[in-house]
């Protein structure tokens, strides 16, 4: 039976006084003190020694498994990274996500982690080399283990790109987007409370294609509290969204 990857604890180059890390706001800016700050940013090397390409972007309501999934990012093999994090602070998601986004440095690319959710180490690696070798290509998203709130490995979530623009296959923890492309099409709308995601994935169709890795690359944790648990909620945005395209 699978079970979640290996992460190693958090050491100072990830959550201490680094030259590879920042904070918006005053405090040390660890993930624990998270809920505190305006943002926390993490990179794989002080930005003064080399360039970086990826901006992982995370919103967080829930800090319980923040730790973790920091952990996660921490571990990646793809070197040339940075997180954007942010608290909720009563904003939301999508409004997070695009203020997480225009505070992003990454050069090329932008990258989707929710706080409880993780992934494992060669993700970033794959995706970056996928998407350098499709250019047509301005989102990828990949397959998923299902995990329950304890990380117990529950399933595999096996989504295909056909699907759209019918529903939506891709799952927003595992997304790469091209910034070029995100930035071109205007972000995520900021009046969506939920499937901002979908909206986007549809608008970025206007652009370039979009593809899903078929291989598990992360772990999504299913538990009460998450917001894409209310599918009538979901089911309803989706439909709203679809008539929307359909129309322009």
């Amino acid at each position: 039976e699978p079970r979640s990857p290996m992460i190693p604890p958090r050491s100072k180059d990830c959550c201490g006084d680094s030259p590879g890390m920042d904070t918006g706001a005053s405090g040390s800016g660890t993930p624990s003190e998270i809920e505190s700050e305006s943002a926390f940013r993490w990179r794989r090397w002080p930005i003064a020694l080399r360039p970086y390409t990826v901006s992982v972007l995370m919103v967080v309501k829930d800090p319980t498994w923040l730790d973790e999934a920091m952990s996660s990012l921490v571990a990646q093999t793809y070197d040339s990274m940075e997180v954007v994090c942010l608290a909720d602070g009563g904003m939301g998601l999508t409004v997070g996500l695009n203020r997480a986004a225009r505070l992003a440095r990454g050069t090329r690319y932008l990258a989707r982690l929710d706080a409880d959710d993780l992934a494992y180490p060669g993700r970033l690696a794959r995706q970056v080399a996928y998407l350098d070798a499709h250019p047509e290509m301005v989102v990828c998203g990949t397959w998923a283990h299902r995990a329950d709130s304890h990380g117990q490995i529950r399933g595999l979530v096996m989504p295909d790109p056909s699907w759209l623009p019918h529903c939506n296959p891709l799952i927003h923890s595992s997304v790469l987007i091209r910034r070029e492309a995100f930035d071109a099409v205007g972000g995520y709308d900021d009046t969506l409370a939920v499937c901002q995601d979908f909206d986007l994935w549809l608008r970025l169709m206007g652009v370039g294609s979009v593809g899903i890795i078929p291989e598990p690359w992360v772990i999504v944790r299913e538990h009460p509290g998450q917001v894409s648990r209310r599918a009538w909620r979901r089911r309803r945005a989706q439909w709203v969204i679809r008539r929307r395209h359909a129309r322009a």
